[in-house]
């Protein structure tokens, strides 16, 4: 009983890990192609996986690079 409960909770925080990773690198990838490589490290690695994706991810998100880059031109390019 207690190990069938351990197996569980193990398999529901890898699951969940997983959907974490992807829901995380679709917002920081564009290419889907990546993205999946992103979810198959955490497959191939389990538990290890989130930490070595967060060791290699994007720092921003991507909405906010184009909210940046948007900005820069819409100042016309001057600088101060």
């Amino acid at each position: 009983m207690i190990r069938t409960c351990c197996c569980s909770s193990a398999a529901v925080i890898w699951l969940a890990s997983l959907y974490w990773i992807y829901k995380d690198a679709k917002r920081r990838i564009e290419d889907p192609w990546l993205v999946w490589m992103a979810v198959l490290v955490g497959v191939v690695v389990p538990y290890f996986g989130p930490f070595i994706y967060m060791l290699f991810r994007r720092r921003k998100y991507l909405e906010d690079v184009a909210r940046a880059r948007a900005r820069d031109q819409g100042d016309g390019g001057q600088t101060v």
